[in-house]
């Protein structure tokens, strides 16, 4: 009877998985590739002439060359219906606008500009709408880098062939498994973490390499990332050379000019600007001098014996790699240990695999793969410290644990570390002190003491160590070198104000996510503010509340479900400690989107705790969970759009083109 059974549920695995494959077959070769099927009803025109303007040369055999910034192609004679257009055209990236006469537009329409690579073969047709017959068609094209074009051929109403997407169809293939795969009964992603612990690691495991492996690949391929065309992006390696040698300024080529010394103010950009002082961006100056002013960390852990050893500048992308590689094996290792620790496994795997995802993408992956640029290091390296303090000092809490002092030093250790990479990261130090709070004020006081000891000698250690740094570098232990940043605006001066408050707290938590409809589906928020002040703002792409929503659920803190928890405390010090650090960005520095670094990792832990307390015991089909869940893989596709969406100089679309327009005309289907 049981092997009966078991083989009439494995009949119906197959039914099922056939039926998928039938229907993702379908969808590829008649739903994304109707455009193929709609044309074979056009009638092809022949009969019309193509007018190349002055920028261009003929080559022979019918071929068309220019290397102009600005060019325009002409059809004319048409007097025809026209449904579409097809491109014969090499040799750069370009953006193209059509204009149309047509019987409905006789002094001719401009259409929406749109981008044209000569490699994606969808890009090549272009589908028409027009007002009745066409009279005339202009085709202008923008070249900005004036690379060298050639023309093969305009040609009207032609078949567009059937492009099978293998991406595409796997995309659909996994994502349909993955309906099936909770709709089944017995489903790992609908059981409780603790029922199915051997493949819920199993799974957490593969998306952690999947994961990891993904962010590595695309900052490897992304040119901009590789071959740091910045020169202050460089300032890490410089940093090392200088220590080889015993100093700590930088043994920059040129030096600071004199001119720069000999300014009332060196900070004020527009006096450098209006006498014409060269400088070196984003580079502190002091006394004479260029220094670093991020964290000086990643250049003793990499840079600086990567130099000795090898006597070469270690890229910064082999170094961003690592942080990556380091930040998503510890947000995952956190997240698993938190389900177990808080929630003694009583989570679904569904709920416990999206918040890793969620905080991963959401906390650092997306804004590092969007921004693979030297800034990213000290934030990335303070966030894997932070959470590995975090880890060393749980597993310090376990009862059981062998040399529980020893994770206590190394959490210490950890967590100080912050100070040298980040130091606004070093808040997660308070919500961290949770996990040995019984181990503080419950022990006997000679052990509590030895327990404090082993905590306080690194952090001394490290402080004392930096104090140091600081003082050579300023002479003030205290003193980072932010301040003496050669940037947009006099950040000596800037201070910290109240009237900024509230453009902070909205644009980083309340400020809508924005909208479109054309990919990346997601564009830079619109903000605006009357403040009278120096604002400093980069793209921002909508509040953390709307950019993830999953931190909706934080609103609930107040609820008695969660005072009674025994956790209120712990997610009050993330919350609190999560908006302090926003503020603090904002006032210090301005409104930018890589800072989500600093504080989006925060308020995503306390948001998977706050919900894991809502659903604990309950079902993946609960409706609790299926919201919380829907939430997060929202966030997800949100910040995953993000990636593509420009704004730095950084993007993929202007650094890895032919990828963004594959994966838009494989999304785009309709275009």
């Amino acid at each position: 009877m049981k092997s009966c059974g078991i083989r009439r549920t494995s009949r119906v695995l197959t039914g099922r998985y056939a039926a998928l494959l039938v229907i993702c077959l379908f969808l590829e070769i008649f739903i994304f590739n109707f455009r193929h099927w709609e044309s074979l009803g056009f009638e092809t025109l022949e009969s019309y002439t193509v007018h190349y303007d002055s920028t261009f040369t003929e080559s022979g055999s019918g071929t068309y060359t220019s290397s102009a910034g600005e060019m325009w192609i002409t059809l004319s004679g048409l007097d025809e219906q026209v449904d579409n257009l097809r491109l014969d055209i090499q040799g750069a990236v370009l953006s193209l606008q059509l204009s149309v006469w047509d019987e409905g537009n006789t002094t001719g329409e401009e259409y929406p500009i749109r981008e044209y690579h000569p490699e994606v073969e969808e890009e090549s047709y272009i589908r028409l709408d027009t007002a009745g017959k066409v009279h005339k068609i202009r085709i202008a094209l923008s070249n900005p880098d004036e690379h060298r074009i050639s023309v093969g051929g305009i040609y009207l109403n032609q078949e567009r062939p059937l492009i099978f997407r293998l991406d595409r169809f796997l995309f659909i293939m996994t994502a349909g498994w993955i309906v099936l795969a909770l709709k089944k009964k017995d489903s790992i992603l609908d059981a409780q973490l603790a029922d199915r612990y051997p493949e819920g690691q199993m799974l957490y495991a593969l998306t952690t390499t999947v994961l990891i492996l993904a962010s590595v690949s695309a900052v490897c391929v992304n040119d901009m990332a590789v071959v740091q065309p910045f020169a202050h992006h460089a300032q890490y390696a410089e940093l090392a050379e200088s220590m080889s040698r015993g100093h700590l300024y930088l043994d920059t080529d040129p030096q600071p000019p004199a001119e720069l010394a000999a300014m009332d103010n060196p900070y004020d950009k527009q006096a450098r600007d209006e006498q014409d002082v060269d400088f070196r961006w984003d580079t502190a100056y002091f006394d004479g001098k260029y220094y670093v002013y991020f964290g000086v960390v990643p250049v003793v852990m990499f840079y600086l014996p990567w130099y000795l050893l090898t006597g070469q500048a270690l890229p910064n992308y082999v170094v961003i790699c690592l942080g990556l590689i380091f930040v998503i094996a510890v947000m995952a290792a956190l997240i698993w240990k938190l389900a177990w620790r808080i929630f003694k496994g009583r989570l679904p795997v569904i709920y416990v695999w999206l918040a890793f995802v969620q905080l991963a993408v959401g906390g650092a992956a997306a804004i590092v793969v969007r921004q693979a640029s030297f800034y990213t290091i000290p934030i990335l390296f303070g966030l894997g410290f932070g959470g590995a303090g975090v880890l060393c000092w749980l597993r310090a809490a376990k009862a059981g644990t062998k040399r529980p002092r020893m994770w206590i030093f190394l959490g210490a250790l950890s967590l100080a570390l912050i100070a040298g990479c980040r130091p606004q990261l070093l808040v997660i130090g308070f919500p961290a002190l949770f996990a040995l709070k019984d181990r503080f004020l419950g022990e006997s006081g000679k052990e509590r003491w030895k327990d404090m000891a082993a905590a306080a000698i690194p952090v001394m250690a490290v402080a004392a160590a930096l104090m140091w740094y600081n003082m050579a570098r300023f002479g003030s232990p205290w003193d980072f070198g932010s301040a003496y940043n050669l940037t947009t605006n006099d950040m000596t001066r800037r201070g910290i104000r109240l009237d900024r408050i509230g453009l902070i707290l909205f644009t980083y938590f309340f400020q809508p996510v924005y909208l479109e409809s054309q990919f990346p589906f997601i564009s830079p928020a619109q903000v605006s503010t009357i403040y009278q002040g120096t604002t400093i703002m980069e793209p921002i792409f909508g509040g953390l509340l709307f950019l993830m929503p999953c931190t909706l659920c934080l609103f609930t803190l107040g609820s008695k479900k969660i005072r009674r928890s025994g956790i209120f405390p712990l997610l009050s010090a993330l919350t609190g400690m999560a908006v302090l650090v926003a503020l603090a960005d904002g006032q210090l520095a301005g409104l930018l989107a890589r800072y989500y670094m600093d504080f989006a990792a925060l308020l995503l832990v306390a948001a998977f705790i706050t919900g894991g307390i809502w659903i604990s015991g309950l079902s993946a089909g609960h409706v609790r969970c299926r919201v919380l869940s829907g939430a997060l893989l929202v966030g997800i596709v949100l910040c995953t759009l993000m990636i593509f969406q420009d704004g730095t100089g950084l993007a993929i679309e202007e650094n890895m083109p032919y990828l963004y327009h594959k994966i838009m005309t494989g999304i785009q289907f309709w275009m």
